[in-house]
């Protein structure tokens, strides 16, 4: 047989191992637009051509394992909630749901039902307590009423965090004023209206937005702070940030230029591990021009521009403040990808290593990159129809006939993994808390998160299950060490040897894993560079470190004594969702191919299994 010969007789293997018939029609893999076929075009052609829709939210509001849709509406008479079926098709929910827009998604009284904080007037909030039915189509969501309601104006921009570090969570609200307003929550549920008051630099907070995070691997929270726009102080719309760093005692002393950033003409986005180096990174533009920028921690704070770290896009957003970015992996390749939103865009940047990455909407199957964007609005993601992959849905015209589209993920199939802690009484989402993942048996950090919890007017920065949970892809590796680091007790818990294609529930307790020795005091207790042999091994006494205040009292972190539950549902211990049979070793056997044949192969692969589991400026600021 000639040399000639050779790769016609192993295209068919080829073809095989990704499940692609051999002369079947060639098409890029990417993103599949299925608005019509999974009844989302319906829902949105049953409201009103000037419909607000401002927008969409992916939360499992049925408790039974998989993501619902909820569609917001601004002038907060039409908001609806939609129920998946498991596979990705959505019909109206019934019963009794708040209408106008989810700011963030959270089990805030620790029931095990994930629960809603909505638009309360124009700029306001209220939270709605679940206690809908597991798998029912009738929701009950119950208004909380005054007590946990904020009115117009105080609470633009919203993040929950442990800043007193009680072991409870707190809620940090922009608000209109001179002040950004602390709540002091209670652990189930409530919150004390201006517990504390945070000056804002410029004097006004209402169209400011804040974020916590980390920023020196000290294990308490900075805070950061970036507002632009129609109403910033100066009238000029362009970004400007401040870095506030607290001594753990919440005392924030503003540190900015100090740390190598700028206080003005950077407006930041997001935060994220953009470099997978084990630390928190900046995401933001320059003003309000493309393409978008970074600035990279050094692990203490010190930060540096990363210059030239996007490619494929041009032009420039609207307003500089609005939008939000979050880093997650959409093609489960291991390397760290980014949604961005503003006005009035949606950027999809796929990352190609070492923080660097490629605007990826169009090569992905023509993902439109508009966005609402009138109270920030611009995407939702996550695994919808339960196959292990990240789907998206996004805008595809904005004011006066609001459209959206869903897009199902076709990319090759890669492996993943989804982690979920579980913190003590009081913050048992785990918010803050720090996940590492190693490759196995090594101390080669793959995956650095600190778990944080925020969202701007009606966009939230990750999707929404009873239990919160993080998504990583892992390539073709076919297991992954993990570490938490929960906060504020400093507590690290380690499970070793986690199988691909699972969802796995780690315990603040030692439920489902190990709880390392504790660190030596002042330090992060699982900093990037610790070793994967220092977890105790099967003799570790179990004591928990410390970082400062203790976590809340109360023992085991919700119904965690078991090892296995049902996936989807809220207890402890190995909630494991796991893939089709024979899905690892598929991916691992086709990336070899894949990368010694290269491009030989184009071909769209067939829907996978399903996995089993549980526009237009506005007038004023009166209508943002």
């Amino acid at each position: 047989m000639s040399r000639r010969n050779r790769p016609l007789l192993v295209a068919p293997l080829v073809a095989a191992l990704v499940g692609v018939a051999p002369g079947a029609g060639a098409a890029s893999p990417g993103f599949t637009d299925v608005t019509m076929a999974s009844g989302v075009q319906a829902l949105r052609d049953a409201q009103p051509t000037s419909w607000w829709l401002s927008g969409i939210t992916f939360v499992d509001l049925d408790h039974d394992g998989d993501l619902d849709l909820f569609m917001a509406d601004h002038q907060g008479t039409l908001g609806m909630a939609a129920i998946n079926d498991g596979k990705g098709n959505f019909t109206a929910a019934g019963g009794n749901c708040p209408t106008t827009e989810i700011h963030m998604c959270l089990d805030v009284d620790e029931d095990g039902k994930v629960d809603m904080d909505m638009t309360y007037t124009d700029g306001g909030a209220k939270w709605w307590l679940n206690t809908t039915a597991t798998g029912s189509a009738t929701l009950q969501l119950t208004d909380v009423g005054d007590v946990d309601t904020r009115g117009g104006n105080q609470s633009r921009s919203e993040s929950l965090v442990d800043l007193n570090r009680d072991g409870k969570l707190d809620w940090v609200r922009g608000a209109q004023g001179s002040d950004f307003h602390v709540d002091f929550g209670d652990g189930k549920g409530d919150f004390t209206a201006d517990s504390l008051l945070i000056p804002e630099p410029m004097g006004d907070a209402e169209d400011t937005g804040n974020m916590w995070a980390d920023i020196d691997s000290d294990g308490d929270e900075d805070m950061i702070i970036n507002w632009g726009g129609y109403s910033s102080p100066g009238g000029d719309d362009y970004g400007r940030m401040r870095l506030l760093v607290n001594d753990g005692n919440m005392n924030l002393t503003e540190q900015t230029t100090q740390l190598g950033l700028p206080t003005d003409h950077f407006a930041v986005l997001g935060v994220g591990d953009v470099d997978q180096d084990g630390d928190v990174d900046l995401i933001g533009m320059t003003d309000t021009t493309f393409p978008e920028v970074f600035y990279l921690n050094d692990g203490t704070g010190h930060f540096t521009l990363s210059s030239n770290a996007v490619t494929g896009v041009t032009g420039s957003a609207e307003y500089a403040l609005w939008g939000l970015a979050t880093v997650t992996d959409l093609d489960n390749d291991g390397i760290a990808d980014i949604l961005i939103d503003g006005r009035y865009f949606f950027h999809v940047l796929r990352g190609t290593g070492g923080g660097h990455f490629v605007y990826q909407n169009d090569a992905w199957g023509g993902i439109t990159h508009t966005a609402e964007a009138s109270v920030d609005s611009g995407f939702a993601f996550g695994d919808i129809d339960g196959d292990g992959d990240l789907d998206l849905m996004g805008y595809t015209a904005g004011d006066p006939d609001r459209q959206v589209a869903l897009y199902r993920n076709d990319l090759p199939a890669q492996n993943w993994v989804n982690i979920r802690p579980v913190g003590l009484p009081g913050n048992k989402e785990g918010v803050n808390s720090k996940i590492r993942i190693y490759e196995a048996g090594t101390a080669q950090l793959l995956w650095f998160e600190e778990v944080l919890e925020f969202s701007k007017q009606a966009q939230q920065n990750y999707y929404a299950f009873d239990q919160l949970e993080r998504h990583y892809g892992l390539g073709a590796k076919s297991s992954v060490d993990v570490t938490i680091t929960f906060y504020p007790s400093g507590t690290t818990v380690r499970k070793n040897g986690v199988a691909a294609n699972t969802t796995v529930t780690i315990g603040e307790d030692g439920t489902n894993g190990t709880v390392e020795p504790p660190a030596h005091a002042g330090a992060d207790a699982g900093s990037s560079d610790a070793s994967p042999g220092d977890d105790g091994g099967p003799g570790s006494s179990g004591s928990s470190g410390s970082s400062g205040s203790s976590a809340s009292s109360g023992g085991s972190s919700g119904d965690s004594g078991s090892g296995e539950s049902p996936a989807g549902h809220s207890g402890g211990g190995c909630s494991c969702r796991v893939g089709r049979e024979g899905r690892g070793d598929r991916a691992d056997a086709t990336a070899s191919v894949l990368l010694a044949l290269g491009t030989l192969l184009h071909a769209r692969r067939p829907r996978r299994r399903r996995v089993t589991r549980g526009v237009r400026p506005l007038p004023h600021r009166s209508t943002r």
